[in-house]
């Protein structure tokens, strides 16, 4: 199981279906590794103020927009993540109140998997792949 699942999992008290490890993943990768790619965000950071608005969502998933709301619903419940909104603008979503609680271990996992997520044929992917194959 991966840490993105894992962490849910645990949060949740129970293990998430697919839908909602898509939609979370999708949220960690537009409002944290995309902003800590480009600088925006510490490295060992959670807390975002970069949300991923729900067109955003829209056009990178192909679940219906009902699964996608009732994932958004479940992961918000489960405090996987948080609903901001920006003054005039929609908001979007950010990760929720659980990422606190991950260890240093359970956060650098979960870096790993969002950086294979989002650039699964990047240089620093391949490092990731190389160092868990070294162990």
């Amino acid at each position: 199981m991966s840490p993105v699942a894992r962490a849910g999992g645990g949060a949740a008290g129970a293990r998430l279906g697919v839908s909602e490890r898509a939609v979370l993943t999708l949220v960690l990768v537009h409002s944290v590794a995309i902003p800590r790619a480009e600088g925006l965000l510490p490295e060992d950071s959670w807390l975002s103020p970069h949300p991923t608005p729900v067109d955003e969502l829209r056009r990178h998933t192909q679940l219906p927009i009902g699964e996608l709301e009732a994932a958004l619903r479940v992961l918000r419940h489960a405090g996987l993540l948080g609903q901001v909104k920006a003054g005039e603008e929609a908001g979007g979503y950010v990760p929720g109140p659980q990422f606190h609680r991950l260890t240093p271990a359970a956060r650098r996992r979960l870096q790993e998997e969002l950086i294979l997520a989002a650039g699964p044929n990047t240089p620093l992917a391949t490092a990731v792949r190389a160092r868990r194959s070294a162990h």
